[in-house]
């Protein structure tokens, strides 16, 4: 893979996580809001909608991370020089 697919990885990596963390977020925010307004304003409603909120967000964090990891590690050849090191090591 070239740096051009690099940056798409990563795009799609984090625009995946993203898209993620705005459904559940209107899945457990705002659809309490709209489906039953005391369910919202329940402590423990609230609080299960936004720990998983919370959880697709640091996902989305994560997986951002990761393309960023990533793509800074082809730029660095860190990838091809550990697949050519056991290329080496596997034909001797």
């Amino acid at each position: 893979m070239g740096g051009r697919t690099d940056g798409f990885v990563a795009v799609a990596l984090g625009v995946l996580f993203s898209f993620g963390a705005i459904v559940l977020f209107f899945r457990f925010m705002v659809g309490y809001a709209l489906y039953d307004l005391h369910l919202f304003f329940e402590p423990g409603s609230l609080m299960w909608g936004m720990v998983h909120t919370n959880f697709w967000l640091l996902l989305w964090l994560l997986g951002t991370l990761a393309g960023v990891i990533h793509k800074w590690a082809r730029e660095e050849k860190i990838w091809t020089s550990g697949v050519q090191e056991l290329r080496e090591w596997r034909s001797r």
